[in-house]
């Protein structure tokens, strides 16, 4: 499997960062920028039915302005959706991989010294009419994670308040099932959860929809409770679970590491000593990574093609990517930094012989 990934390590970040450190910042080779008129990118989502919709929030602080842009062309134009749902900062919007036309999106809204809450929107129609379904008073967004084997079940874990919920029917209500701050909710094909538990950094796995959960072994490099250890977890389409470490300490970066584990997070196998903050898989291609380089405000993306026995690097961003995007041929990869959205073609031209 082809997996793209960002990268940390101190040696790769450093050269990453040469060009800015020692002269003029290097400009991407593959990169451009698709950024819609909102400048500040908080998320995107891909459609999975093999067309070039994206669609993505966006914000804009000059003005205050935020809402959802959908593109049908990868992203070269935007169209505007919907503007300021009810005032908020759209920050999460995803696609239902079940069912293309239906959306959710997570908005965060300053409540004064209340600090922050969060609503829930869903589109039936693919982003043309938004429904209100619940307000969380206290959290500061959240994210969603689907049931591949149900297309009624859907997930929300918040963030700040903390709170995981699911809703049976398709997000018109929604029941807490755990109280505790989850982070990267990921979902498996086979239906099991797993996340991060905020409060002691563990890696968690549920079986039955979030009802109950169970602790997955650390990676061999664990530091300890911390959750900045973990800095992205991700499961791919064949249901292995990644997760990538590393914690920054003086100028030297503890545990750094990608590693996986084929049984559910019982063992882990180490794939690299980089250090990584976003991952992503070439659905077409079962033995691609891609990841984006986390520390030292690198933008260096690196790849595999190998499973991720060995990595290049893919290319250097203008600024460090928090999510990475690999449309479903596997010809572009997006990456969501704080300059804007980019998209690079990645996927050279395959000569089929005739039968």
């Amino acid at each position: 499997m082809r997996v793209w990934i960002a990268s940390a390590a101190l040696i790769g970040s450093l050269l990453a960062l040469a060009p800015g450190i020692f002269g003029k910042p290097s400009r991407p080779e593959g990169w451009r920028q698709i950024s819609p008129v909102f400048p500040h990118v908080n998320s995107v989502t891909l459609a999975q039915d093999g067309s070039d919709v994206i669609f993505a929030a966006a914000s804009d602080p000059a003005t205050s302005q935020s809402g959802v842009f959908r593109s049908a062309d990868g992203g070269t134009t935007w169209t505007l959706l919907s503007s300021d749902l009810s005032g908020d900062t759209v920050g999460t919007i995803l696609i239902d991989p079940r069912d293309p036309s239906r959306l959710f999106a997570a908005t965060v809204r300053e409540t004064g010294a209340d600090g922050s809450a969060t609503r829930v929107y869903r589109s039936t129609d693919a982003g043309v009419s938004w429904q209100f379904q619940r307000d969380f008073p206290s959290a500061c967004g959240g994210t969603f994670a689907f049931n591949p084997k149900t297309t009624a079940s859907v997930y929300l874990a918040l963030e700040c308040s903390g709170g995981f919920y699911a809703s049976e029917d398709g997000g018109t209500t929604w029941q807490l099932r755990d109280e505790r701050t989850l982070r990267r909710l990921q979902s498996a094909p086979g239906g099991q959860l797993y996340s991060i538990d905020a409060g002691d950094g563990t890696i968690l796995r549920s079986a039955d929809g979030g009802r109950s959960w169970s602790h997955v072994s650390p990676p061999p490099c664990s530091l300890g409770p911390s959750f900045f250890v973990i800095n992205a977890l991700a499961v791919d389409q064949l249901g292995r679970l990644y997760a990538a470490t590393g914690q920054v300490r003086m100028i030297f970066i503890d545990c750094p590491g990608l590693f996986r584990s084929v049984d559910g997070g019982h063992s882990w196998q180490e794939l690299t000593t980089l250090s990584f903050g976003a991952i992503a898989f070439d659905q077409s291609d079962p033995s691609t990574i891609d990841a984006a380089l986390l520390f030292f405000q690198s933008g260096a993306v690196e790849t595999s093609k190998d499973d991720g026995d060995s990595w290049q690097l893919l290319d250097v961003l203008p600024a460090p990517a928090f999510d990475l995007e690999l449309s479903p041929s596997g010809r572009s990869l997006y990456a969501v930094t704080e300059l804007g959205l980019y998209r690079r073609s990645i996927r050279e031209t395959r000569v089929v012989a005739p039968r």
